[in-house]
């Protein structure tokens, strides 16, 4: 496995189509179901609908059942997320983590990537970040810097 930093999840997002704020939230995403590792692997045994792959952690059963190893490639797992998130209206509502606990691992996640500074970091310094932060703990940001709610939370 490979932690990739805020600027390479940043790129793949871009490649896959996201544009604008839509980026950072899918860093946001990314980090919160993965820790931005490329090779991540999730699996319930006997339940495959529970199964997770790649950065965006994305189901490889509803991807390419003959390649579900594509989505390893940071860019392949982002054009898998965008393609969820667009069947979703353009919301992140589809995904695992925004469901859980009211978007409380959205809102962990947020608070990492702000406290770490890792929105622009390199893969290299991911690592560092991680092991210096720990848990965050503390109240959560509800809001991304545009104003805006992401997961579960109502919208305002």
């Amino acid at each position: 496995m490979t932690a990739l930093g805020g600027r390479d999840v940043a790129a793949a997002a871009q490649a896959a189509g996201f544009v604008g704020d839509e980026i950072r939230r899918a860093q946001v995403i990314a980090y919160a179901a993965t820790r931005w590792e490329d090779h991540y692997q999730s699996e319930v045994p006997g339940v495959p609908a529970l199964t997770q792959w790649g950065l965006f952690a994305t189901n490889p059963n509803y991807y390419d059942p003959a390649n579900p190893r594509a989505l390893f490639d940071p860019i392949t797992s982002a054009k898998d997320a965008y393609r969820y998130w667009q069947a979703a209206g353009g919301t992140w509502d589809w995904h695992p983590v925004v469901r859980v606990a009211d978007g409380a691992l959205v809102r962990g996640a947020w608070h990492t990537i702000e406290q770490g500074r890792l929105w622009g970091s390199k893969a290299s310094d991911h690592t560092t970040h991680l092991v210096a932060l720990g848990h965050p703990g503390g109240p959560l940001p509800p809001r991304l810097p545009d104003g805006t709610y992401i997961g579960g939370i109502a919208r305002g």
